[in-house]
């Protein structure tokens, strides 16, 4: 391509600028996934500098440039400049092993300025490094943060890819910028979003223990209602949390898949340093709630955490591992409920809840992998949520067989509850099968009339049979 040496190179940031995310964020995530032991050695990385920080966790964990997010508008303007023959560099504090790959990625640098595990090219040693590349001819420079206040300084005209009003003040107190980028990051609508407000239906299984048919908690002996609250609100909290270190740990993957790339932190909408801090308050908040509500849900809620962690790093290595920790993450809920109404939970409570959950685990799974043709094999999953449902079925009918309840009016309506357990669970694999159900049963059920159908027959025989 020939050259245009009447205008000056342009120079471009890359983290928050070229991408909407941060690459030394991107490879602490591929770290946290692949080698989360490591993750301990930052602290003494960084007493070295943060030039050898990035370095470490650019050995350790590197991102791929095909999969990163980014700034379309950016790439647009860079991509028109180079078109009229202009030179162009990318000049950024992020270390070579990871600026090297994404430059040969998108194709359009001359050049690359990087860190080099000794020196942090950022602030006066990104000018010093550009200024010796150019000789201290002009250039123009596009960033995005106040660590670019000296490039753009420096620099014959700035270009800003506003993510903050501050930054855009501290740069017009130095030079108006001539183009200013604009970006949607960290957006209220987003974040709410990540904490998928969607799935705390999921935290009803709380209440299970006081369903009439278990007749193990009179309405007179229940919890006031404040406690309740505060347990539902508290798992609410911590399992939203659990979804926030989902995201991060499975961040390359979900880019690779065909709806969970939508997540806005796989997109590029949210930042990971914002979700890191959002589910510490989460956390604090949830256990600090579960605490009011009594020192053994609040022991429960712990454990919840922990699963969920272990299913983040552990549960997608095989479709069965997967069902099992999602079965028990929402049998935890029902353990959870037990504690808070304070309720020895039964055997076959027990019995028919895990396996009635490990059914909707499996129809979860399969349901994805319809929806997003992954190499998990549906058929395999789906018998092991048939037989889970079939088993769920038997325990109900056992249960009914031999615990009579004489002191209800009319106990024997307590068997319509077998044919619309046996009808829901069915269409609720048949539609995960279909790829109709999404990944989520409890969700995609909501939306499903005749499952509404299904649950309306059942409370009215539930009520029927206890006096109602």
């Amino acid at each position: 391509m020939p050259s245009n040496d009447d205008l000056p190179p342009l120079c471009v940031d890359l983290d928050g600028t070229l991408i909407t995310t941060d690459s030394a964020f991107e490879s602490m995530l591929q770290v946290l996934r692949r080698r989360p032991w490591m993750l301990l050695a930052t602290p003494w990385w960084l007493r070295r500098g943060r030039a050898h920080l990035k370095r470490r966790l650019a050995e350790n964990g590197m991102a791929d440039p095909a999969l990163l997010p980014y700034h379309e508008p950016v790439v647009s303007f860079v991509r028109n400049e180079k078109a009229k023959g202009r030179r162009v560099i990318l000049a950024t504090g992020s270390d070579e092993m990871v600026a090297g790959p994404i430059a040969e990625h998108v194709g359009l640098f001359d050049e690359v300025i990087a860190s080099d595990g000794h020196t942090n090219r950022t602030g006066s040693d990104k000018v010093e490094a550009i200024g010796a590349r150019l000789g201290d001819g002009p250039y123009d420079y596009i960033g995005n943060s106040t660590t670019d206040l000296p490039i753009w300084a420096d620099a014959r005209d700035a270009l800003v890819v506003l993510a903050s009003e501050r930054v855009r003040r501290r740069l017009e107190a130095i030079k108006t910028p001539s183009r200013v980028f604009p970006v949607d990051s960290n957006r209220p609508r987003d974040l709410w979003r990540s904490v998928r407000p969607s799935r705390w239906i999921r935290n009803l299984l709380l209440f299970v223990p006081l369903l009439p048919a278990y007749r193990a908690v009179e309405i007179a002996d229940w919890p006031p209602a404040l406690v309740l609250i505060a347990g539902f609100i508290a798992f609410c909290a911590c399992a939203s949390a659990g979804y926030l270190f989902n995201d991060l740990v499975d961040v390359e993957p979900d880019r690779r898949h065909a709806t969970r790339k939508q997540r806005p932190l796989a997109a590029g909408r949210v930042q990971s340093p914002a979700l890191v801090a959002i589910g510490i308050v989460l956390v604090l908040a949830g256990l600090a709630l579960g605490g009011l509500v009594g020192g053994a849900f609040a022991l429960t809620l712990l454990a919840y955490l922990l699963l969920s962690t272990l299913y983040s790093m552990i549960g997608r290595a095989s479709a069965p591992l997967q069902a099992v920790l999602l079965g028990a993450l929402a049998m935890a809920r029902v353990l959870a409920g037990a504690i808070m109404v304070d309720v020895a939970p039964s055997g076959w409570l027990l019995g028919f809840w895990s396996l009635l959950l490990l059914s909707l685990a499996c129809a979860g799974i399969v349901g994805e992998a319809r929806q997003s043709r992954s190499t998990v094999r549906p058929a395999a999953v789906h018998a092991i949520g048939l037989a889970a449902a079939l088993a769920s079925v038997a325990v109900l009918v056992a249960h009914l067989v031999g615990a009579p309840a004489p002191g209800l009016p009319r106990p024997w309506l307590f068997w319509f509850l077998v044919p619309l357990l046996v009808l829901w669970l069915a269409r609720t694999l048949q539609r995960a099968m279909r790829g109709m159900l999404g990944g989520d049963p409890i969700v995609g059920s909501v939306r499903d009339p005749l499952s509404w159908a299904a649950a309306v027959a059942a409370a009215l025989a539930l009520a029927l049979a206890t006096g109602g």
